[in-house]
């Protein structure tokens, strides 16, 4: 329960939201987000599974993110879960 000056405040479900689409295996909410933008990243599974993207942003509210497929000639953006990706390991 959230209250201010004692008494309950009401808080948006955009914001609840944002909350649950943070909470880690371990029950706590990531207030940080877990990539940085332009970071890259390796896709995992899906259709694009192998290739390595930038990480665009978090979409709000929601388990997803954009990231940005890069080739000599096109670029592509793609919404993908956000387990989808990981981290590029050096």
């Amino acid at each position: 329960m959230l209250s201010f000056g004692g008494k309950p405040a009401q808080v948006h479900e955009d914001v609840i939201a944002m909350c649950r689409s943070r909470i880690g295996q371990d029950g706590y909410v990531q207030i940080t987000p877990k990539f940085q933008m332009n970071e890259p990243v390796v896709i995992q599974s899906g259709a694009f599974k192998g290739i390595t993207a930038v990480f665009e942003k978090e979409m709000p509210g929601r388990q997803r993110v954009s990231v940005l497929l890069r080739a000599l000639t096109w670029q592509a953006r793609v919404e993908l879960d956000v387990g989808q990706i990981a981290r590029v390991v050096n």
